[in-house]
C-alpha cells in the first residue's frame, strides 16, 4: 500500500513554493484521506535518492543523432557518396574524389564510440543520484484518485506549465560538474566536429582546381583544365585552427564546475519530468500509485490513457521530424535564454545552405531521426502495455 502524507508533511509542502497542479480535495478519498496529496512512489517520500535513469532506461547510452552506428556523414558539403562533381560549360558530369572522407562518404563519427553516447541525466552511471524530478523533490505527487483527469493529455502534474523552482531561496545553487564538458574543462569542437581538420572549400576538398576556357582583353585564351591547389598543398583539407586535438576550452564553467540548481539548472523554473522527457509519465505513475492502493479499475483509466497519450506524442514526433531539420532545432530553441537570437543564426545559416546539400541534411535527419523515434516507440508502447496488462489481470482477480 502506499504510505499517506502525514499533517506535518502537508504544512511543511504548503509552506514551500507550488509545485504541482492539484485536483479538488476529496474528503472520503481513502487513498491521500482528503489530504489531496500522497507519497512520491518514484523516492518513496524521500525527495532525493538513486534512481534509474528514465532518459536511457537505465542503459547508461543513448543513441547519438549526429551519426549512424559511428559514421556520420562526410562534412565537406560539395561530397556525394566520397565523390565531388564539377559543371560548368567545359566540364559535364567530371568528378574527383573527396579527399576529406577518402571516397566513402562518411567518416568516424568523434562524437560518440560505435553510435551511442553517455546518457546525458546519468552521464552513463545508468543511475541518477539526486533529487526526485516527478515530484520536484517535495515526496509528494497529486492524489490520482481526487484528480479524476485520466482523460486529460497533458501533464497531470503540472499541465505541462513551467513552475517556481521548489529549490528557491533554499540553497538553490551549489557547485555542480559543468553540464557541457562533464568536469573535463574541455568540448568538442564545433568548428570540425572533433576531427582536428576541416574540408578546403575552395577546391571541394579535391586537392584540385578546375578552369573554364574564357577570353581575355584582346582575344588572349585562357584554356580550361585541371590543376593542383597550392592553398592546401592538394590535400584538400586544412588543419583546424579553432582547436587543439579536436577539443575546445569549456566557455561554459570554470575548471568544470558550475553555481548551478541541481533541479532547475540555474532558470529557477523548473519542468517535472513527465514534461522533459513525455507527457505519458504522470498517467503510467498515476495508474501504478491507484494499482499500488489495490484501486484496479481507476488504475485501469490511467494505463489506457497513458497509451492514448503516448500515441499522440509518438504521432507529434513523427510530424517534427518530417517538418525537417531547421524546425527541429528552432522548436527545441522554444523558451530558452536568448533563443531569438539563436533562431536569427540559424536561419541565416541554413539560408547559406540552400540546395542540394541542405536537402541531403534533411534526408539524413528523417533517416537518422525516424530510425531513433521507431525504436523508442516500440520500447514504450511495449512497456505501457504490459502495465495495463498487469492492472487488467490484477483487476480480473
Amino acid at each position: 500500500m502506499i504510505r499517506l502524507m502525514t499533517l506535518s508533511s502537508l504544512f511543511l509542502l504548503l509552506a514551500a513554493p507550488a509545485a504541482f497542479a492539484h485536483g479538488v480535495a476529496d474528503e472520503d478519498c481513502t487513498l491521500c484521506r482528503g489530504e489531496e496529496i500522497v507519497q512520491c512512489l518514484t523516492c518513496e517520500g524521500a525527495k532525493e535518492g538513486r534512481f534509474e535513469c528514465l532518459r536511457c532506461d537505465g542503459k547508461g547510452k543513448v543513441d547519438c543523432t549526429a551519426c549512424e552506428k559511428g559514421k556520420a556523414n562526410c562534412p565537406n558539403l560539395r561530397c556525394r557518396d566520397g565523390a565531388v562533381s564539377w559543371q560548368t560549360r567545359d566540364i559535364k558530369d567530371d568528378q574527383d574524389p573527396c579527399r576529406f572522407c577518402g571516397r566513402q562518404g562518411t567518416v568516424r563519427c568523434q562524437l560518440c564510440t560505435r553510435g551511442s553516447v553517455d546518457c546525458s541525466d546519468c552521464r552513463g552511471r545508468r543511475k541518477r543520484t539526486g533529487p526526485c524530478f516527478d515530484c520536484a523533490a517535495t515526496g509528494v505527487l497529486p492524489c490520482p484518485a481526487c484528480a479524476k483527469r485520466p482523460t486529460q493529455s497533458s501533464c497531470l502534474w503540472c499541465n505541462g506549465e513551467e513552475k517556481d523552482c521548489p529549490k528557491l531561496g533554499v540553497g538553490h545553487r551549489s557547485l555542480q560538474d559543468c553540464p557541457k564538458c562533464r568536469g573535463d574543462e574541455k568540448t568538442i569542437c564545433k568548428s570540425c566536429k572533433g576531427q582536428t581538420r576541416v574540408p578546403c572549400l575552395r577546391c571541394g576538398a579535391t586537392g584540385k582546381m578546375r578552369s573554364a576556357t574564357v577570353t581575355i582583353g584582346s582575344g588572349n585564351i585562357s584554356k580550361s583544365g585541371v590543376r593542383d591547389h597550392e592553398p592546401c598543398g592538394a590535400r584538400g583539407v586544412l588543419p583546424c585552427d579553432e582547436c587543439d586535438g579536436g577539443r575546445v576550452a569549456c566557455k561554459g564553467c570554470e575548471g568544470g564546475h558550475v553555481m548551478t540548481c541541481s533541479i532547475c539548472e540555474g532558470e529557477d523554473k523548473f519542468r517535472c519530468h513527465a514534461c522533459r522527457l513525455a507527457p505519458y509519465r504522470s498517467h503510467t505513475v498515476s495508474g501504478k500509485i491507484l494499482q499500488a492502493a489495490s484501486r484496479f479499475e481507476e488504475a485501469i483509466a490511467y494505463h489506457e490513457a497513458a497509451l492514448r497519450v503516448a500515441n499522440e506524442h509518438f504521432a507529434a514526433e513523427e510530424q517534427r521530424i518530417e517538418a525537417g531539420i531547421l524546425k527541429s532545432l528552432l522548436d527545441e530553441l522554444e523558451g530558452k535564454p536568448n533563443a531569438d537570437k539563436k533562431k536569427a543564426e540559424l536561419q541565416i545559416l541554413f539560408k547559406l545552405l540552400e540546395g542540394p546539400a541542405l536537402e541531403q541534411m534533411n534526408e539524413s535527419f528523417k533517416e537518422k531521426q525516424g530510425k531513433i523515434l521507431e525504436r523508442e516507440r516500440k520500447t514504450t508502447l511495449r512497456e505501457l502495455e504490459s502495465n495495463l496488462d498487469k492492472a487488467r489481470r490484477a483487476a480480473g482477480g
